[in-house]
């Protein structure tokens, strides 16, 4: 997975940058290309790139806080927003040198919003592997439920009694006929040592 994901970055860091006006199609000496190009004395712009998709991917959330002629790049894993009458105000994020909170206005965010919750952000791996988690518990439930009859028609019951070894080759034999979703609904034929009746009737029958 994690592959992937600096595959991904790797591939969006190697586009050509373009600033497009209105006045002209490419402006290379633009003060907005020139930071990207080179973000901070430590960071260059391939490895803005590779960060921002890792952290939107892993974390759901990252930043980039744009503060005069440099960009800081915050983690969704350091950074916490605070709220305001349902809007984001601030963003918190720890340093080294502790908590600092700067305004959101001077912030780029990039996030992927919790459905059940927009004022929180979730991560599109963690919510990939929610649904994979239950796709698959849905489909062992639906499996489950024609393997193990869960709601019975009927009872077969057998006159007299049934060693072991009879009665198992009786579960067996009925299991291959009629059990799995395959054969369900399928009329049950029994012999004169045995009865099947139903649980309940339906309003059809």
């Amino acid at each position: 997975m994690y592959k992937c994901i600096d595959f991904i970055g790797q591939n969006l860091a190697a586009v050509p940058l373009y600033h497009v006006t209105e006045a002209s199609k490419d402006l290379p000496k633009s003060d907005f290309l020139k930071l990207l190009n080179s973000p901070n004395t430590y960071l260059g712009y391939e490895d803005l790139v590779k960060m921002t998709i890792y952290n939107y991917m892993r974390f759901g959330a990252c930043y980039w806080w744009i503060d005069e002629d440099k960009i800081t790049f915050i983690s969704g894993s350091k950074g916490k927003p605070n709220h305001e009458q349902g809007a984001w105000t601030r963003l918190t994020y720890t340093t080294s040198a502790g908590q600092k909170t700067i305004d959101m206005n001077d912030v780029v965010m990039f996030v992927c919003f919790n459905p059940e919750d927009p004022l929180s952000v979730i991560s599109p791996i963690e919510k990939m592997r929610y649904e994979i988690l239950n796709e698959k518990d849905a489909n062992q439930h639906n499996r489950a439920v024609f393997d193990n009859s869960v709601n019975p028609s009927g009872v077969l019951s057998f006159k007299g009694e049934l060693s072991q070894e009879i009665f198992q080759q009786a579960v067996d034999k009925f299991n291959s006929q009629y059990a799995g979703s395959k054969k369900s609904g399928k009329v049950i034929f029994t012999d004169t040592n045995s009865d099947f009746k139903p649980l309940a009737i339906s309003n059809k029958d």
